[in-house]
């Protein structure tokens, strides 16, 4: 591996790391990896040095490439859809139902001033809903902060330049060589390389399990 030459930029397309990692397709995986020359062949294909990771300069272009290590997040609920969504609870189903009867029979038996019971009953309904939809567009941002402050304070442990780095997941990018300690979350879609390709650097003699980031996204 020693006598190998790493580009300091190299790319594999978006569609061939894909193919390394398909859903509850573990056996065409390890054929799409084998056609690519194997772990040695992802190594090269990438530029990457197994024994000191990725530079400075490689991070920076291939953040450009591929783009952050992040999932695309889901539009949150509008107003309107959540004022829609309340209207779905039995009780205001009930509440509505109650006052359109109110009308209609006050209306055809002509009683005086009959409306106004029923259209109390909807102006009250009306404001349920619309304390309700407030509620529930502060609780929704105020879950989103949450799980943005809990993102920002991850870590995890990269190869770089022959130094170990913790960083923000976020800050993966492919061909980035990963170090994990038991209990580690995987931070993103890896291929698993064997030890002896790579030097654990920490310098601490703990064990690490060794991978590779092998997609942008």
């Amino acid at each position: 591996m020693s006598g190998k030459v790493y580009p300091s930029l190299q790319y594999l397309s978006q569609e061939a790391l894909d193919t390394l990692n398909g859903p509850y397709a573990a056996i065409a995986n390890k054929e799409n990896l084998r056609d690519l020359g194997g772990i040695d062949g992802l190594i090269s294909k990438l530029g990457v040095n197994p024994k000191n990771g990725l530079t400075n300069f490689q991070v920076q272009q291939r953040k450009l490439h591929y783009g952050d290590n992040v999932m695309p997040e889901n539009p949150p609920r509008t107003f309107l859809v959540l004022f829609i969504e309340s209207f779905s609870d039995s009780t205001i189903l009930i509440l509505m139902a109650a006052a359109v009867v109110s009308i209609v029979v006050e209306t055809v038996f002509k009683v005086e001033d009959g409306w106004i019971d029923g259209t109390a009953i909807l102006v009250a309904v009306l404001i349920i809903t619309l304390i309700t939809t407030s509620n529930e567009l502060s609780k929704q941002r105020q879950i989103k902060e949450l799980e943005h402050a809990s993102q920002r304070d991850e870590r995890c442990s990269v190869m770089r330049g022959g130094v170990v780095q913790r960083i923000n997941p976020s800050g993966i990018v492919v061909g980035d060589i990963l170090l994990l300690q038991p209990g580690d979350a995987v931070p993103a879609d890896c291929v698993l390389v064997p030890h002896h390709l790579l030097s654990s650097s920490s310098g601490s003699g703990k064990k690490h399990v060794h991978l590779m980031h092998g997609h942008g996204h």
